[in-house]
């Protein structure tokens, strides 16, 4: 999927896709990718069927976007202690959420900013590609925003593509003159499958009309025996009830 996310100004944004399935009750996330113009993407993966739910959600990350700002001060060669100091704040932020090695890693840098002696390793560390992973990992959605609600239907893998088979259980039957059962269908299921089918499909199950009875083939006036046709039973019901009423 995709979505245009945009802001005033040059910050630095981020967005991510939160889904969930009916039923469940927690939400999933995946984050978005920028492409051009504004424009970002991503996808994911449903895994059940029925109803899902979706929505984009958008922020400027103030972390990210400090940690753009400094690199491109360092990069022109400025002296960026009070920088550093602003950095120190965002690092604490998302301290609380890291892991164990994570925070070691956090309070190392933390005293780097904030200590003048270190500013060489401070610099280094500031514009480090380990500290933007954990930016994006434990981003601070200040002000964030969020599209409507949106649905997508999961349907069963088979509706992509059946291959159907369709006989009349009453012709199932090993017994001349005997009409078959569901067992005796059953019977046949090997041979259904051995001609590469994978859905097995029935005719409307349920008593015949006996008035305006299909014959064979079709025939508008069914002969003696003609057992008829069970799509014409919604016809021949409706007829029988006139010809009761008349």
């Amino acid at each position: 999927m995709t979505a245009d996310v945009f802001s005033d100004g040059h910050d630095v944004l981020e967005c991510s896709v939160k889904f969930k399935h009916e039923t469940d009750k927690k939400w999933q996330e995946v984050r978005m990718a920028p492409t051009t113009n504004d424009e970002w993407t991503a996808e994911f993966t449903v895994e059940k069927q029925g109803y899902y739910t979706y929505f984009v959600e958008g922020w400027v990350d103030y972390a990210l976007n400090w940690q753009h700002g400094t690199e491109r001060k360092i990069h022109d060669s400025q002296y960026v202690k009070s920088e550093l100091l602003e950095g120190a704040e965002y690092v604490k932020a998302v301290q609380k959420l890291a892991d164990a090695s994570e925070k070691e890693y956090l309070k190392k840098i933390t005293k780097y900013f904030t200590t003048e002696k270190e500013y060489d390793k401070a610099i280094q560390e500031a514009t480090s590609a380990e500290l933007t992973t954990i930016f994006k990992k434990y981003p601070v959605r200040f002000l964030e925003n969020k599209s409507i609600d949106l649905q997508v239907y999961v349907d069963r893998k088979k509706a992509l593509f059946s291959t159907w088979y369709e006989f009349f259980p009453r012709s199932a039957s090993q017994e001349d003159g005997k009409h078959g059962t569901f067992k005796d269908c059953e019977r046949l299921l090997p041979r259904v499958a051995a001609m590469g089918f994978d859905t097995l499909y029935f005719p409307p199950i349920h008593p015949i009309g006996e008035v305006n009875r299909k014959g064979k083939n079709n025939a508008t006036n069914a002969a003696d025996g003609d057992v008829g046709s069970p799509w014409e039973s919604v016809h021949n019901t409706a007829a029988t009830k006139r010809h009761i009423r008349n």
